[in-house]
């Protein structure tokens, strides 16, 4: 499970240095695509792996919402490993889309982590806040049948 939040800072090669107590969830490999909201997403291999197959891999490429969304996730997608130091690289494309240009929020959010532009996400949480009630709330109603 990833969990907690982290404000961080790109280096000058826009690298990621990965919080320490994280970075034995990321040893086997790293995947950073897009995110949705407007965020990054990080995930393990394994939790990359069963997410392409249970999410992605059953989209039909005949229909054009499936082909969307798999260029979407895969396009800029950057599979590797953290270096010595734990960073991991974010390419132009990536910093883009979240609007990413040095400081950076890292938020757990069980199985991924999400990587946002610090303004941004401040925006995103201080919006949530209200809402989180309601949804739980929603959530709870619903899953009663």
């Amino acid at each position: 499970m990833l969990t907690g939040q982290y404000t961080l800072r790109l280096d000058d090669k826009n690298r990621l240095t990965v919080p320490a107590r994280l970075r034995d969830r990321f040893a086997p490999g790293i995947v950073v695509t897009k995110g949705l909201d407007g965020c990054l997403t990080a995930f393990t291999t394994d939790g990359w792996e069963a997410f392409r197959e249970l999410k992605l891999g059953r989209l039909d490429p005949f229909e054009r919402e499936a082909r969307m969304l798999r260029r979407f996730y895969f396009g800029a997608t950057f599979e590797g490993h953290l270096d010595g130091s734990g960073r991991v690289p974010l390419s132009s494309p990536l910093l883009a889309h979240a609007g990413i240009e040095r400081d950076v929020d890292l938020v757990g959010n069980y199985e991924y982590l999400e990587i946002w532009n610090s303004n941004r996400f401040q925006d995103i949480d201080r919006q949530s806040h209200g809402s989180a009630e309601d949804a739980a709330e929603r959530v709870a109603r619903e899953s009663k049948g």
